[in-house]
């Protein structure tokens, strides 16, 4: 939805929003995003691991200038997992908060579209709730949900299909 705000609301207004139509742009973002949070949290979860004496074994065989690293932690891992983990969950909070409580985002809201139903109603709360899920599935089963849209004849994805909602223009 911020996609769809900054390219194709806001670029007409302001042209060098003109990039964000380019995935590699919209990738670096969401690499820097996650950077940001290893770099801003990584020191943090370091004093936390080295508290909890999760650190490396340091065998007297090997060379001296390993043996300063003794104690240093070892689960690199968790922060990289973190760092994208926390991301994801921020964007299904957002998603699932603001669409099932609100009946939509603010990017929805800005770019005028509006959820209804198959019929032309206004969603129910239990609705709202089977879309957010089945997009959340959708894009966990590695995007095969939204790549349902590429074979229905309504151009549909599955979480739309199983909630019996879609997303269109406000007029």
């Amino acid at each position: 939805m911020l996609y769809y705000v900054l390219y194709h609301v806001l670029q007409k207004y302001f042209s060098p929003l003109n990039v964000f139509r380019y995935i590699t742009v919209r990738t670096v973002y969401a690499s820097l995003t996650a950077m940001f949070l290893a770099l801003v949290f990584g020191p943090w979860l370091i004093r936390k691991l080295r508290e909890l004496q999760i650190g490396q074994y340091i065998r007297e065989e090997g060379p001296q200038e390993h043996q300063k690293k003794a104690g240093t932690p070892t689960m690199g891992g968790v922060l990289i997992v973190l760092s994208t983990a926390v991301p994801v969950l921020l964007w299904a909070i957002y998603q699932y908060l603001l669409l099932v409580y609100a009946g939509r985002t603010v990017g929805m809201q800005v770019a005028a579209i509006r959820l209804i139903t198959f019929k032309g109603l206004g969603p129910s709360l239990r609705q709202r709730r089977i879309r957010v899920l089945g997009l959340c599935f959708s894009t966990a089963s590695l995007i095969m949900g939204l790549l349902w849209a590429l074979v229905d004849a309504d151009a549909l994805c599955w979480h739309d299909r199983i909630s019996g909602t879609y997303l269109t223009k406000r007029e």
